[in-house]
């Protein structure tokens, strides 16, 4: 069986550097990684729903749903 394909979008930092460099992979999955600055990673996925999995705001996640979109939630 092939593996599952994820679109990743995360920002450079010491917790997500091990996925970035390819040292971390999880069995069955293939990880297509987009490094982001943390602001346009959440406008990107808000607006466009761009990435399979993201970082997310939680401040952008609250004002999200409170406008009526549930999509994350």
């Amino acid at each position: 069986m092939a593996n599952l394909q994820l679109s990743v979008c995360v920002s450079d930092n010491p917790r997500t550097r091990p996925l970035i460099d390819g040292l971390v992979k999880p069995d069955g999955i293939d990880l297509h990684i987009t490094v982001a600055h943390p602001s346009e990673m959440f406008w990107r996925q808000l607006h466009f729903e761009e990435f399979d999995v993201s970082e997310m705001s939680l401040s952008s996640l609250i004002a999200a749903v409170c406008a009526g979109d549930t999509r994350w939630v």
